[in-house]
């Protein structure tokens, strides 16, 4: 309990300093209790209005992530012909290399997709080739 107070209250501090920068407060030549004063300043509607907004912010973007990746999962579907074999390359894809949207596929390599996919499938070596080729294909 202490713990969540404790990040609530770190939350609602950072919350008070960016609202206070964007109101073009200057922290230049102040000192701690100034700083204290200056940031406490801030209205707490206006502190939890931007809280509930980067709250409905950051569901959206977990939402539209999902869908990327599904949607990834497809493309991969389609070369592998198996769901369950896309699912763990997009799973590696986003674990080990960050791929969070259809333009980071552009940025691993040949020799990158080759590994994923031999760890990742029962594929023999030269149907990995040839998967990697499409990938790399339909990235052009």
């Amino acid at each position: 309990m202490q713990n969540e107070q404790l990040v609530s209250s770190n939350i609602d501090e950072m919350i008070r300093i960016k609202l206070a920068s964007e109101r073009k407060t200057d922290f230049s030549n102040i000192d701690e209790i100034d700083f204290v004063k200056r940031t406490d300043s801030i209205e707490d509607a206006a502190v939890d209005n931007f809280y509930a907004n980067l709250q409905k912010n950051a569901g959206a973007n977990v939402q539209n992530l999902e869908a990327t990746l599904a949607e990834i999962r497809c493309l991969f579907a389609s070369f592998l012909n198996s769901e369950a074999e896309a699912a763990k390359i997009v799973e590696a894809l986003h674990r080990d290399y960050s791929v969070t949207e259809f333009k980071d596929l552009k940025r691993i390599s040949q020799a990158e997709y080759a590994n994923v996919l031999k760890k990742n499938t029962n594929l023999a070596e030269k149907d990995v080739e040839m998967v990697v080729k499409s990938v790399l294909a339909s990235m052009a």
